[in-house]
């Protein structure tokens, strides 16, 4: 994939994904898919909402796995890591977010209304861009079926409301 696809890819996701490299590309996303797994846990503790929390969880655990399957296969076997960050941590440990110690410092609203929008450009960035990651020709994995997995989960994702 060349660096113009790249920058499209980069461009269509609005404020959180930027930069103009393959490198930048994938941690970014991982940020980003951290930081949203664990807001989201952090509203529904808000919510005292335990069974949406395990649904979240598990969706999101289901697309940091395929994401996670997609940035390996991008690399050689060579390469272990990207920017001093190991490739099996760019979905896990890349995040930023991190929950307030104390809830009152907070507008519990605002805090789930700014999540929810926040998830919403995510699923639909995921969505729409899946099929323009870069992944290595003839890599030897079965590219299309991680696609088709992951448009699975984004949905599953997109069904799981706490919100309303």
């Amino acid at each position: 994939m060349d660096l113009g696809q790249i920058d499209s890819v980069l461009n269509d996701a609005g404020c959180y994904l930027t930069g103009g490299d393959i490198e930048n590309f994938w941690l970014m996303l991982g940020q980003e898919t951290c930081n949203l797994h664990h807001w989201c846990l952090y509203c529904c503790k808000i919510l005292k909402n335990h069974q949406k929390q395990r649904s979240f969880n598990n969706s999101f655990i289901r697309i940091t796995g395929i994401l996670d399957d997609l940035v390996q296969w991008y690399y050689p076997q060579s390469i272990y890591e990207i920017k001093s960050v190991p490739l099996t941590s760019i979905f896990y440990l890349t995040g930023t977010f991190k929950i307030p110690r104390n809830s009152d410092d907070i507008d519990t609203q605002i805090c789930i209304n700014e999540c929810r929008e926040r998830l919403y450009l995510y699923i639909n960035y995921l969505n729409g861009n899946i099929h323009r990651f870069p992944v290595r020709p003839n890599c030897g994995h079965d590219i299309k079926k991680r696609y088709s997995d992951l448009e699975k989960a984004i949905r599953k994702l997109r069904n799981t409301t706490f919100f309303t």
